[in-house]
């Protein structure tokens, strides 16, 4: 009966680590976000992306740009190093950006070729 019982009592361990887990993973998720902050980031998004629009002999078509809590994140290609920084340094001077995560690639030379014209 006893051999049984720690047999039972072993069986319930793994359940009660997992457990024991999931609350604390619950415990440290973000709060939802207000319609406020939502529109906030989303005013931001755009103004960066104006910004980046507006800057002279840089192609950022391929750069996307999220939002979240005023902290910018840049994504996507760019032809050049210089456009990387230039980039961060647009995003970073925009009114409501926090912080920029600047995770933008180069393109590769030898696989993609370069537009004409801009």
């Amino acid at each position: 009966m006893q051999l049984m019982l720690r047999k039972v009592r072993n069986d319930w361990r793994p359940l009660m680590i997992t457990l024991a887990v999931c609350g604390m993973v619950a415990c440290t998720s973000p709060p939802p976000r207000s319609a406020e902050q939502l529109a906030a980031d989303y005013a931001t998004t755009r103004r960066v992306e104006a910004a980046l629009a507006a800057v002279p002999r840089e192609n950022f078509s391929k750069v996307f740009v999220t939002t979240d809590d005023g902290v910018v994140r840049l994504g996507g290609l760019v032809w050049t190093n210089a456009a990387i920084r230039t980039a961060g340094q647009v995003a970073g001077s925009v009114p409501g950006v926090r912080r920029v995560s600047n995770r933008l690639e180069l393109v590769s030379s030898q696989t993609t070729p370069r537009p004409r014209g801009r």
